[in-house]
């Protein structure tokens, strides 16, 4: 008896151990700061959401490849919109100001 207590438990080398558990994890929202608004020459309205983490050259870009403006038109436009943007994140940060 007194050699079964101190013998070591055998340990279980071939236990099989349950795969890991896929847990679901859901997209991250954006959060919309700004519609960004313009009318074109023609009249016809454009209208597109601005993000938190969107970027104002890639979205000067993208509105200007589709709407066909000059380089000019979407440097003043990405400039506008750093302005918007950076204006929006210092009332998000001290809201009190």
């Amino acid at each position: 008896v007194k050699a079964k207590l101190t013998e070591k438990p055998k340990q279980r080398q071939n236990k099989q151990k349950k795969p890991d558990i896929h847990v679901y994890v859901p997209p991250t929202k954006l959060k919309e700061m700004f519609i960004l608004e313009f009318e074109d020459k023609d009249g016809s309205v454009f209208k597109t959401s601005v993000c938190k983490n969107d970027s104002a050259s890639a979205i000067a870009q993208r509105v200007g490849e589709e709407r066909n403006l000059p380089c000019d038109y979407i440097a003043a436009l990405e400039e506008r919109l750093e302005y918007e943007i950076a204006l929006r994140e210092s009332f998000e940060s001290d809201p009190n100001s």
